[in-house]
């Protein structure tokens, strides 16, 4: 699974689209994932996290939801001023995470 993103700019709109924060989000999601999924990480230690998050790439949590984030961002790219209001409130009101791990996420 690729994780690179780039910045691009959309030159009919003339807007700087940028993913500056992405980085972190998908850290986080990884590290979030990682206990929601008992991924085995035996320690903080560097080589022990990697392994475990290599692990975690791989559940389909995981990939479930870095792909509604990546559905979420293409729509939001190519939707026109017009449509802003409507998917902000579609996306404050939306959840990514399936149901059965919410329980999970409120120990967090």
């Amino acid at each position: 699974m690729q994780l690179d993103f780039e910045e691009f700019e959309v030159d009919e709109l003339d807007i700087q689209a940028d993913f500056g924060g992405m980085d972190e989000m998908l850290s986080m999601l990884g590290d979030i994932c990682i206990k929601l999924t008992n991924t085995p990480c035996p320690s903080n230690r560097a080589k022990d996290v990697e392994k475990a998050m290599e692990l975690v790439y791989q559940t389909p949590v995981f990939r479930q939801l870095v792909g509604l984030i990546q559905g979420a961002l293409k729509t939001a790219l190519t939707a026109t001023p017009v449509h802003y209001s409507i998917l902000r409130t579609e996306y404050q009101s939306k959840g990514i995470l399936p149901e059965e791990y919410s329980t999970g996420l409120l120990s967090f």
